[in-house]
């Protein structure tokens, strides 16, 4: 599954268990933890925005295969963001129809 909970991300990014993450400043990578939304036993929201300027677009599907996305599933809902419960388009945000609601 990967990824599910607040708590599995900082055991893991303190870890070093994401190299993608290795370089972005920790101000950053704590601007993108606090924007994280799980629900139901999965990520429901990510604003990744901030990550652009330190990670390249190819880099992200790879990112969220930590969270237990597959490349194909990132990039049919990549820019949307979950918004009371519905998954709309935003531009820099994630939101996983299976989780949002």
């Amino acid at each position: 599954m990967g990824i599910s909970s607040l708590t599995d991300f900082d055991s893991q990014c303190d870890r070093k268990a994401i190299p993608l993450l290795s370089s972005v400043p920790g101000d950053v990578i704590k601007e993108f933890r606090d924007g994280l939304k799980f629900a139901r036993g999965g990520l429901a929201h990510a604003e990744y925005s901030m990550l652009k300027g330190h990670l390249k677009d190819e880099d992200l599907p790879e990112l969220f295969s930590h969270f237990g996305i597959d490349r194909a599933k990132f990039e049919m809902i990549r820019d949307t963001a979950c918004v009371s419960g519905i998954c709309f388009v935003h531009p820099g945000a994630f939101c996983d129809p299976d989780y949002c609601g």
